[in-house]
């Protein structure tokens, strides 16, 4: 055995197998994450907790009077998880952590059974402390699933080309199937399977090409098609390119960012990432297939997401770990490269220093002060001990005013606000919406003074002049927004908020909450025509019950 071999041979002796070193990941990925999971809730999340609660008390995923459908299968899993552990917060998310400290643990096991036992090491350690990792494992939602079932059903698809009829045929069909779900929970993993399609076309489409006449002959036929579509369907592309670049109000900042997913690697990890070219040319040398297959994975979604309208880097969550596939199969060549020069260095040191496996004993430690160069670590630490860095909002601390909230909700005759899901998960109570962003969300209703929103059963209001009739159909009312939204005209146009400064007190909460609530209390002047009566309807309220 070369010295090069024994020293790649010190990743097997810790852990003899590699089930056993999939459970040491998994086990390492739960234990990081898990005490992050009881911080202050995130707005998204609280659809699937408020809904969990409504399978178990009604048997509907039912918030207010509405019903949140979007990731179904996740608040099944969250309602289970609640009845079994009680409603709280970290039991929401507690599927979402087991599933993503899968994704470290599947890492390992593909690639070890590829005989890259290093590379199965630096993927998964390197991705289970990453803050992506951390966002999505604590993050009461369909992310963590989502991102599971992409990199298995990816990988099923790299597995089935090296298997023998039928273990490929029920790798592909598996991997197929849960590529399905993972769109199915979230569209924009087509990214990533438009990514695989490159893939196949790169890799395997020139091997077939000289050896299959029918796919030459496909292929020409097909091509002229594909010009053909916008002629074609018109209608479905300018819908489809629509959507690619359509963001929501409260995104609509980063819509033409395509810096964005750059910006965020460069600040994690601006040495791994400023060097992610030369590293995936090592890993074409010494792994071409397995590097081109996570090459193709990765940036065409990160190319496609960056083109896109819609950003936050849990919606490229599911691409990622195989840039850390790709880092983990460079940083192991690197590794073995780096270990066969320091032990041809043995002659002009001390032979008892130098004695194998000399290579990787000044490697990894070299490697790991490296890695600690990153700045992703303090971001990772952020989310762990649940601090802000300076250039974040700071999180509300909604539990501390909750009493104080629900005491004067009781009251009052309507409470409304722009985070409807924090209302109702905190004061136990919502009646109406007033948000220009989620008023836009919902084009699937008609315009009007306000539209009604599925998920909560609510009526939306977006526009000053209905917020100013609203006072005259409530003697009474609380408007809770919290504070950092105040300026944000998506949530509270400055119209709006100079007119609940005029008419409305504040209510005395603690600055360091976060939170604000405007209070008004007056005699109702209905005006003649139907706005009132109209919104009580919609809204569920009795005039005379509040």
């Amino acid at each position: 055995m070369s010295t090069f071999d024994r020293a790649e041979f010190l990743f097997r002796t810790p852990l003899r197998t590699v089930n056993a070193g999939s459970a040491f990941v998994f086990l390492l990925a739960f234990a990081l994450a898990a005490p992050a999971l009881d911080q202050p809730p995130r707005h998204d999340e609280l659809y699937h907790l408020l809904a969990a609660r409504g399978l178990l008390t009604v048997g509907e995923p039912r918030i207010g009077d509405g019903f949140y459908v979007r990731g179904l299968e996740y608040t099944y899993l969250a309602a289970l998880s609640l009845r079994i552990f009680g409603e709280t917060l970290p039991a929401a998310r507690l599927p979402a952590l087991l599933a993503a400290a899968a994704i470290p643990a599947v890492l390992f096991f593909w690639l070890y059974r590829t005989g890259r036992p290093a590379a199965a090491w630096f993927a998964s350690l390197s991705w289970l402390s990453s803050p992506f990792f951390i966002e999505i494992a604590t993050f009461a939602r369909f992310y963590s699933i989502q991102t599971l079932a992409f990199t298995i059903g990816a990988i099923l698809l790299e597995r089935a080309r090296t298997r023998a009829f039928p273990i490929s045929f029920a790798h592909t069909l598996t991997g197929v199937a849960t590529l399905v779900f993972a769109i199915h929970l979230q569209p924009v993993t087509l990214f990533g399977v438009a990514g695989l399609a490159l893939w196949l076309m790169v890799d395997e489409l020139p091997k077939e090409w000289t050896r299959r006449r029918w796919l030459r002959w496909s292929f020409l036929i097909a091509l002229p098609l594909f010009f053909l579509l916008p002629l074609l369907f018109p209608d479905f592309l300018a819908s489809l390119w629509m959507r690619f670049r359509t963001a929501e109000a409260f995104n609509a900042r980063f819509r033409d960012a395509i810096w964005f997913y750059h910006a965020w690697y460069q600040l994690y990890y601006p040495g791994l990432w400023s060097l992610t070219p030369l590293l995936a040319a090592l890993a074409l040398v010494r792994a071409p297939s397995l590097a081109l297959f996570t090459i193709c994975t990765f940036t065409v979604p990160f190319v496609l997401a960056s083109l896109a309208a819609p950003k936050a880097t849990r919606y490229l969550a599911f691409a990622q770990p195989f840039l850390f596939t790709l880092w983990g199969l460079a940083l192991a060549e690197l590794g073995k490269l780096a270990a066969r020069f320091l032990c041809g260095l043995r002659r002009p040191f001390a032979i008892g220093l130098l004695r194998f496996p000399s290579g990787y004993v000044l490697f990894i430690p070299a490697l790991a002060l490296t890695m600690l160069a990153q700045p992703f670590w303090v971001r990772t630490l952020a989310f762990l001990l649940g601090f802000r860095l300076p250039f974040e909002a700071p999180t509300p601390d909604w539990a501390s005013v909750a009493a104080r909230l629900r005491r004067e909700a009781a009251t009052v005759s309507v409470v409304m606000g722009p985070h409807d899901v924090y209302n109702f998960f905190y004061i136990g109570r919502h009646d109406i919406t007033f948000s220009p962003s989620k008023y836009n969300e919902l084009r699937s209703e008609p315009p009007g003074p306000w539209r009604y929103d599925p998920r909560t059963g609510r009526p939306v209001l977006s526009e000053t002049r209905y917020l100013e009739r609203l006072f005259s159909c409530y003697p009474s009312g609380m408007f809770v927004i919290m504070t950092s939204y105040l300026d944000k005209s998506f949530a509270l146009p400055p119209s709006a908020r100079e007119f609940l400064e005029r008419n409305t007190v504040r209510l005395p909460l603690p600055a360091a909450s976060g939170v604000t609530a405007f209070v008004w209390r007056h005699e109702p002047a209905v005006p003649a025509d139907s706005f009132c009566s109209d919104l009580h309807t919609h809204s569920r309220l009795a005039v005379e019950g509040r």
